[in-house]
């Protein structure tokens, strides 16, 4: 019966778990944060709560973001003439930051939870570096990010 050496087998193993580090070094932590953690379409200063990707160990500058909700709609608040422009509830922008809100004709049917995902892409080849996803609270009259106290219904 013929083994390998015990020094080869120590070379594989080391290789394979070389490999396995390598492969979990390549998925990049990704997390979406708010900078307004309470919205109400009453409120004046605001026109939703702005999401921003935070991601670290994306090789690639060409990248692109693809958000979905299941519950209300993103929009674009940007300068130089601040108009809104609603993109929808399923988007993919080149620009991190999006806005959500949700939406006041549908006043009194809004969910008690609003998931948020954010998926990294590569612009040029489609592929999915990493991904986050965050739930918004209903809170009172609008919509609270889980750092927020809730308030009563």
């Amino acid at each position: 019966m013929n083994h390998p050496p015990i020094s080869l087998s120590l070379v594989i193993g080391i290789l394979v778990i070389t490999g396995s580090l390598l492969v979990l070094a390549q998925h990049p932590d990704v997390t979406i944060s708010a900078s307004v953690l309470f919205y109400s379409p009453m409120m004046s200063s605001t026109v939703g709560i702005p999401l921003t990707p935070g991601y670290s160990g994306i090789p690639s500058p060409d990248l692109r973001y693809h958000w979905t909700a299941d519950y209300g709609t993103f929009v674009r608040w940007s300068p130089p003439d601040y108009t809104v422009t609603e993109l929808g509830s399923d988007i993919i922008t080149t620009n991190g930051t999006v806005y959500w809100q949700y939406l006041p004709e549908l006043h009194g049917e809004e969910p008690r939870e609003v998931l948020l995902k954010l998926s990294i892409e590569d612009a040029r080849t489609g592929g999915v570096y990493g991904s986050a996803e965050t739930i918004l609270f209903r809170s009172g009259m609008g919509f609270a990010t889980p750092a927020v106290t809730l308030l009563p219904d």
